[in-house]
Order: structure tokens, then sequence, then C-alpha cells
């Protein structure tokens, strides 16, 4: 990402319990998703800033967006990551033919997957896909959207990662269902011993009024 970042200066010097403003200027490249890091480096210890740099074209027709629901943004090795995909046309609607490129970039600069569509869009339009991670190692990665069409350039992008300590989705689920079993028995328990309780009570009663 050096290429399209640069910064006031490269060295920093903080006094402890105090911040610094790091002011840095991102210079725009072609139109696309461009994915990298910041990385902090001290006495030996180093920390990564992700940075994720949206490039779209000047008077979009199109505004598009991608969503990777929260359940999902941790896979395991080889999971499918699901995706919900929307297109909003800014202006008049005109209707349209675009073409869209799919791309999975980690954050080193190296392209793992890409695939691209042709469709016609009138307004709105929005679907779901999911995209395979075969092959991907542990790590941060971010799955960039390019909607292209006539006179124009729209972007979006989305970050996820690999993780072998990931919980699959099948797993919550799982646990969801035991969680609401479990509570289903409890207060079917609790009106059962309210029920027999009210019934012992009646009985007390109704014996009295015999006597």
């Amino acid at each position: 990402i050096g290429q399209y970042v640069s910064f006031n200066t490269d060295t920093i010097s903080i006094a402890p319990g105090k911040s610094f403003p790091l002011t840095f200027t991102v210079r725009a490249p072609e139109p696309g998703v461009y994915a990298g890091k910041i990385i902090f480096t001290y006495q030996g210890i180093t920390k990564e800033v992700l940075v994720l740099v949206n490039v779209v074209s000047e008077g979009v027709l199109f505004d598009v967006t991608v969503t990777v629901p929260d359940l999902y943004r941790v896979l395991r090795p080889g999971q499918r990551l699901p995706t919900l995909i929307e297109l909003t046309e800014v202006g008049a609607e005109t209707g349209v033919d675009v073409t869209m490129d799919y791309v999975i970039k980690d954050f080193e600069g190296n392209t793992h997957y890409t695939e691209s569509e042709t469709f016609y869009v009138l307004g709105t339009k929005s679907f779901s896909k999911a995209f395979s991670t075969a092959g991907l190692e542990q790590g941060d990665y971010v799955l960039g959207v390019e909607l292209k069409y006539s006179g124009g350039f729209a972007t979006s992008s989305a970050h996820f990662k690999i993780s072998e300590s990931a919980i699959s989705p099948k797993t919550w689920i799982a646990f969801g269902a035991l969680l609401v079993a479990v509570l289903a028995i409890m207060i079917s328990v609790i009106f059962y011993k309210r029920r027999k309780t009210q019934q012992e009570v009646f009985k007390k009663i109704g014996g009295k009024r015999k006597i």
C-alpha cells in the first residue's frame, strides 16, 4: 500500500500516557479495491493496522455495497463465505448492463480469487452470493466487488479472517438449538411445579371445607 499512502513523518516520539496525531495522504490509483498494512515497530515489537482503499469514478451512476454477516467474519479454512451484495442506481432509473468483478486479496498485495459476471440493472438489485475460501491460509483477507458500467466505476469491500480456532456457524446453530431446548425444559418444569403446588393447595382447602 506504500505506493498509494505517504506520511508526514516516518518516526514519532510519544511520552507515556500521551497521544500523537499521525497524518497520512492517500493518492488514489485507478478505480478498484486495494488492501495493505500500516506497520509500527518499537524495540522489536511490531503492530499492524489493516488498510482498505476503495477507489470509485467521479459522478457515479451506481452505489454498490457488499456485506459479510457478523457470524461469518471469521471462518475456518475451506469454509464458504456468504455475502449480501446491493446495487442502487443513483438519480434517474435508466437501466444499464453492468459488469461485476469479484476479487479476494490478502493484505500483502496478493490476489487469490477472481470472478466476473455481466447482468442488467434497473433501479436497485440485491442478491446473495457465496465464495469459496479453499486454499486460503490463516490470516486476514478482503473481498472486493468492482462494478463497471458505461462511463463509470463503483467499488465496495469487506474484511474477513481465516482461523483454525473459529467456531463454525453450524456449531453456533447447534448451541442455539440446545439453549432453546434447555430453556423449554426449564419452563416446563416450572409450570409443572406451580400446577402441582396449586393442586395440593386446592386439595387442602377442599378437605377443610368437608370437615
